[in-house]
């Protein structure tokens, strides 16, 4: 089987290359540019990559399945060139312990104020204070696939935790499960809300102003699904007047952010570069095997898209 690896960086995807070597029965070929990619097609049975111009894959003949190295496969499916007949499979489900690890960071270090920390330490000021606390907050997770590790996580250290998903079901650790018609009673319960939604047409443009205006002034947000869930200008003035209290991002409409972007200069917004949930090429070369063998054997592939859902 001929297995095209392609990754824009081609030191990432030499290292996805040597997991690979010598592995029976598969014919490598790799490649970081989008020519490259238009080139090797053609002759490629599955190709695994990372952030794949879809537009470049038209030229694809026979292909079994297309493998990403992340979650997000919006991009894909929203291209006319995009054949959506071919198997596409994501890594969904592989970062629940880095999105847990990222999320409780980060709200630490709001509740401690670690900001504040640092600049005394710069002005080697002591002035003690009292930090805030997890325990009694309300978590709010939109999206419970990924953050399912993160709800018990969360209820274990004593925090409140909601859930709001488009079929409400029960979920370990999730008190209340919300579901459409029941945002506005979702979000205004909420010290800390977590987004971590697909981009779909369902999802796109999902919180605004209006939305901003259902929480507690003292509210954060924290986005570590896709940029665009958010509407990004009402997002900067909820920000800037204080609708919400502050927001941790990780995610952005446009990736990287532009240095111009509102975003950079509030003191109440936390900008991270997309490492929430960052591709381990160990677990994605795991995955890629076992799909490989499922694939061989006529078995279900493991983290296939839904093509109507999105996800």
């Amino acid at each position: 089987m001929r297995l095209l690896i392609y990754h824009p960086d081609p030191h990432i995807g030499g290292r996805y290359e040597e997991l690979l070597k010598g592995r029976a029965g598969l014919v490598l070929e790799r490649c970081h540019t989008e020519q490259g990619l238009a080139e090797r097609l053609p002759h490629a049975d599955v190709v695994f990559g990372w952030r794949l111009p879809a537009g470049r894959l038209a030229g694809a003949r026979h292909l079994r399945f297309v493998q990403v190295m992340g979650a997000g496969v919006d991009d894909l499916l929203r291209h006319p060139a995009f054949d959506r007949s071919i198997p596409l499979v994501c890594a969904r489900g592989k970062f629940g312990p880095l999105m847990v690890e990222y999320v409780l960071a980060m709200l630490l270090a709001v509740e401690m104020d670690v900001r504040r920390l640092f600049r005394q330490q710069e002005e080697r000021t002591w002035k003690p204070f009292r930090p805030g606390h997890l325990r009694g907050k309300v978590l709010g997770l939109a999206g419970l696939g990924s953050t399912a590790q993160l709800a018990r996580v969360a209820d274990a250290l004593g925090m409140v935790v909601l859930g709001y998903r488009r079929r409400p079901a029960p979920v370990a650790g999730v008190r209340d499960v919300y579901g459409p018609g029941q945002l506005s009673t979702f979000l205004q319960h909420l010290d800390y809300l977590v987004l971590a939604l697909p981009l779909t047409r369902e999802t796109e443009g999902f919180l605004g102003m209006a939305e901003f205006r259902q929480m507690k002034p003292s509210a954060w947000l924290v986005n570590i699904g896709r940029g665009r869930v958010i509407r990004e200008p009402e997002l900067v003035e909820a920000l800037t007047t204080r609708t919400i209290a502050g927001a941790v991002l990780d995610v952005f409409s446009e990736e990287p952010l532009p240095p111009a972007s509102a975003l950079w200069s509030l003191d109440n917004a936390v900008i991270t570069p997309h490492l929430a949930a960052a591709s381990i090429p160990g677990t994605m070369v795991e995955l890629l095997l076992a799909n490989l063998d499922n694939w061989q054997a006529g078995r279900p592939l493991q983290g296939l898209v839904d093509v109507e859902r999105g996800y």
